[in-house]
């Protein structure tokens, strides 16, 4: 079995997600097979078949470069438990760390928009980031829950 990732194009933490199947799960490739178009946020791109067989597994979800987007093998292969074994051997880690960097950058970009403090922000560990977000939030639930005493809302 062959299992294609989605290719970091535009960096790790740029989401992509098939916007267009030129084929589908059942369906025969052979290699280098046009399977589908992914859309990132800036360009679309075309993913293509590794290898020849049968498309056991399609993600048509949004997802992360390095993640998994279609396994390709013969027909009766078990895809899900060769998936499982593929993110035992410690994929897994490294799609945390492509999330952590995309969540990371979303809430330093909240924080700076919502956030007196927002300017300092950049040279922060993640952890730090994530207590801010918590203060930020807390201070948010305060300010609602004095609006709504005041029968604002």
């Amino acid at each position: 079995m062959e299992l294609i990732e989605l290719p970091p194009l535009f960096g790790p933490s740029e989401k992509g997600q098939i916007s267009k199947t030129h084929k589908t799960v059942g369906d025969q490739v052979s290699s280098g097979e046009l399977i589908a178009e992914v859309e990132f946020d800036i360009a679309t791109a075309d993913l293509e078949s590794t290898v020849a067989g049968t498309i056991l597994y399609m993600n048509e979800g949004p997802c992360f470069p390095g993640e998994p987007v279609v396994i390709i093998g013969a027909e009766n292969d078990d895809w899900q438990a060769f998936l499982k074994e593929w993110r035992e051997q410690g994929r897994g880690n490294e799609l945390t760390a492509n999330k952590l960097i995309h969540f990371q950058s979303r809430i330093i970009a909240l924080l700076e928009k919502h956030s007196d403090d927002g300017d300092g922000l950049r040279g922060l560990t993640f952890e730090e980031i994530l207590g801010k977000l918590d203060e930020f939030l807390t201070q948010k639930e305060k300010d609602k829950s004095l609006r709504k005493r005041r029968g604002w809302f």
